[in-house]
């Protein structure tokens, strides 16, 4: 759903919880319909909410990262928190891997990580990824196809996924979004 559509539903219906309902917040849907809104005041500060998107795209200013940076951070903290929460910052900096590296080996002297420059790629592909899939969807695009390195060196998962297109809105990292697995080298462009 778009923001618009959400915007309209919450002006219109959110008295009532219909939004709330629509985010699957059943418990919140009903404390909205019983008591009208949460005698108003709940209802008129998600309206407010609901605005702002549209206001920011309209405006041209730029929609709040830090969510986006707290899911990203969320996702990546299943791979390897300390290792993750270490170059995750670094990423953002706009360190190359190179330097990364260097950092994780000198601060992280003992331990013996054969595949450290693919763990850090990794780490990057998949927060410029998810970048990626959050631009997309707030420039309300439709799709993305897959784009596979060209070369020999082609595993069987990225073959079963090269070429192929998804809705922006079913986007998951992992399963149907690069990178699919550590020296992953498929990542994603827009489809009109």
């Amino acid at each position: 759903m778009n923001n618009t559509t959400y915007f309209i539903i919450t002006l219109l219906f959110g008295w009532c919880g219909a939004h709330k309902f629509i985010q699957k917040k059943y418990g919140m849907g009903l404390l909205y319909l019983f008591t009208f809104g949460l005698f108003t005041f709940g209802w008129a500060i998600d309206c407010i909410r609901a605005l702002l998107p549209l206001l920011r795209r309209k405006t041209g200013a730029p929609a709040s990262g830090a969510q986006h940076d707290t899911i990203v951070e969320q996702l990546c903290i299943s791979l390897d928190p300390e290792f993750v929460s270490f170059v995750l910052p670094m990423i953002k900096a706009g360190l190359s891997w190179q330097r990364i590296e260097q950092a994780c080996r000198s601060s992280f002297p003992d331990s013996e990580c054969e595949d450290l420059p693919l763990r850090i790629r990794y780490v990057e592909s998949y927060y410029s990824n998810s970048t990626e899939i959050a631009s997309l969807k707030e420039c309300e695009a439709s799709k993305y196809r897959i784009i596979s390195m060209p070369d020999g060196e082609l595993c069987d998962i990225c073959k079963k996924f090269k070429g192929r297109t998804f809705p922006v809105s079913s986007a998951r990292i992992g399963y149907n979004c690069p990178p699919f697995h550590l020296g992953c080298r498929c990542t994603t462009i827009i489809e009109e």
